[in-house]
């Protein structure tokens, strides 16, 4: 298990590379070329590790891939860290979406991102600028599910940017256009991912499709433009012999709160040492168990803004291979997925950075 490499190659050095390619200079961590415009396509739930496998059932990214280099997502591996990630060129310590749920103390609240309307309010919970809103000489786009518009991650991680919404994404709404940046967002993967799990039919179908529309896209674009093609996090398969119970008693003993997912547990509790080792103790060689200094000084959350380290739990605790540690009082209906991501595995870690010229 290792940090993601926050500074060099990872979600956070995406966007700052994409505007250095369109400007032609600057900061460009991950050696993007030079750009005419750029179409930047997040594709949530596509790991490094799975892409690979089936490379040979999809021409585009297929072939994309042969010559790529991967990176790394964040910590934890899951949608809203990943996506704030991107978006904020920050690492999760400092931006503070710091999971799939956390504990936001000032409200004294349990914070889900993906289910955040109005409250609190968007600038409680992030006050800093996205990286979108300091470019101001790049045209920027977003197409995301229409469902999302008005979210609170939508305002602010992409509010800087002119909202595209789509019940369906065509390829037709890209067009040439010098100085412009679209960023695509495409859940579907990561559904069927979650539902069947990763490399079965229906998720192979799915990226197929996505091939498909990744090429139309390229036919729309000069061989000046780039098509870029990322991913929040990968996953993993998790069968039902390696589900345990989180919410037995012995494990409880001591928590406050707990948060996070089933492959990422942070715990809330007043003496978290005691909880570590028990914790630890239970679960063996099934899992990671770090305090949160010792999550912090490994890196794996990122430099910290102080104001915002509360927020991580006092315990962290990491799946190791496939286990997953389920709740029915806490995420019922995440804990009975068949496919699951937030530890640190390759298979969630590792994300593709493909980059694919326009042929029109």
């Amino acid at each position: 298990m290792r940090a993601p490499r926050y500074g060099s190659r990872s979600l956070v050095e995406l966007l700052p590379s994409v505007a250095s390619a369109l400007r032609g200079g600057g900061d460009n961590p991950l050696g993007l070329p030079a750009a005419s415009q750029v179409v930047l396509v997040v594709v949530d739930g596509l790991g490094q590790q799975q892409l690979l496998q089936v490379a040979e059932r999809l021409p585009t990214l297929g072939a994309a891939v042969q010559d790529s280099a991967c990176i790394d997502a964040a910590f934890p591996t899951t949608t809203p860290v990943g996506v704030a990630s991107i978006a904020m060129a920050m690492p999760p310590a400092r931006h503070g979406l710091v999971g799939a749920s956390f504990e936001l103390p000032d409200f004294e609240r349990v914070l889900n991102p993906l289910h955040w309307e109005n409250d609190p309010p968007a600038l409680a919970v992030q006050p800093e600028p996205n990286f979108f809103s300091g470019l101001s000489d790049i045209v920027v786009r977003s197409h995301g599910p229409a469902s999302y518009a008005t979210s609170g991650m939508t305002r602010t991680l992409l509010g800087s940017a002119l909202q595209c919404g789509y019940e369906r994404f065509d390829a037709s709404v890209i067009e040439a256009a010098s100085g412009r940046l679209d960023y695509v967002y495409l859940p579907e993967l990561d559904k069927v991912g979650h539902g069947e799990g990763p490399l079965t039919g229906g998720w192979i179908q799915t990226l197929q499709h996505i091939d498909a529309l990744v090429q139309r896209i390229l036919r729309r674009l000069p061989e000046s433009a780039l098509v870029v093609l990322s991913s929040d996090h990968g996953m993993v398969r998790v069968p039902d012999d390696r589900r345990l119970d989180a919410d037995h008693a012995l494990l409880q003993a001591g928590v406050r709160l707990m948060a996070g997912e089933p492959r990422m547990r942070q715990l809330y509790c007043s003496e978290p040492d005691v909880v570590r080792e028990r914790w630890q103790a239970q679960l063996g060689e099934r899992a990671t168990v770090l305090l949160r200094h010792e999550a912090l000084d490994r890196g794996l959350f990122g430099e910290p803004d102080i104001m915002l380290i509360d927020r991580i739990g006092d315990v962290i605790v990491i799946a190791n291979e496939n286990w997953a540690f389920t709740s029915k009082s806490v995420d019922p209906k995440p804990s009975g997925l068949r496919g699951m991501h937030g530890a640190l595995t390759d298979d969630e870690l590792l994300v593709p950075l493909l980059v694919m010229p326009g042929v029109a």
